[in-house]
């Protein structure tokens, strides 16, 4: 009797993995993708509410050229009127697709979320960018986390063009209903 609530509780786990990483979207990423338009300044406008590992306001990041291959990351917010970096870099994961990339943390402080994909969906690359990324964590008890950001190159984005965002995700079956949206008051002097 026990080894059949042991086969049968393996075969669950293995089916509910299965399940969990297919779970992911396949969203289109941004056709012919060019990270050197993609470079300088972005404001988080909007996020997925799930993304626990931003607490504060303000929150901007700025990418540079690295190398030919990969661009270097700084993310910074304010939180309880401290300054709270972060330094990443974003290498693309497939020549065919650019605007698939893939964030390393490069702090020495590896943070919960040091390494996952980035994916570009949407960019004009002087007012807004669409970026996705899909979790998954292997193990006895398997989970998936869609991640979505909304960014611009101001500190604030018209409502028609973040709805237009949200028309992309939800193309996809993003769930878009649990929505953070970043404070941007008073951060001129962040900046």
């Amino acid at each position: 009797m026990q080894e059949m609530l042991w086969t049968l509780l393996v075969t669950s786990l293995c089916f509910t993995t299965t399940r969990v990483q297919a779970a992911c979207a396949k969203p289109e990423v941004q056709k012919d993708f060019n990270f050197l338009e993609y470079l300088g300044t972005w404001f988080e406008i909007q996020r997925s509410s799930n993304v626990d590992f931003e607490n504060g306001k303000c929150i901007a990041t700025t990418y540079s050229r690295k190398s030919p291959v990969a661009l270097g990351v700084r993310w910074q917010e304010l939180v309880d009127k401290k300054v709270k970096s972060h330094d990443a870099e974003l290498y693309p994961t497939s020549t065919k697709e650019p605007a698939k990339l893939f964030y390393s943390s490069t702090s020495p402080f590896k943070p919960s979320f040091e390494d996952f994909p980035y994916w570009v969906l949407s960019t004009d690359y002087k007012n807004y960018s669409l970026v996705y990324s899909c979790f998954v964590n292997l193990g006895i008890f398997s989970t998936q986390s869609d991640h979505y950001w909304i960014f611009s190159r101001q500190m604030h984005l018209p409502e028609n063009t973040t709805n237009q965002l949200h028309e992309i995700l939800a193309s996809y079956n993003i769930a878009t209903k649990n929505i953070a949206t970043v404070d941007h008051e008073d951060c001129s002097s962040f900046i």
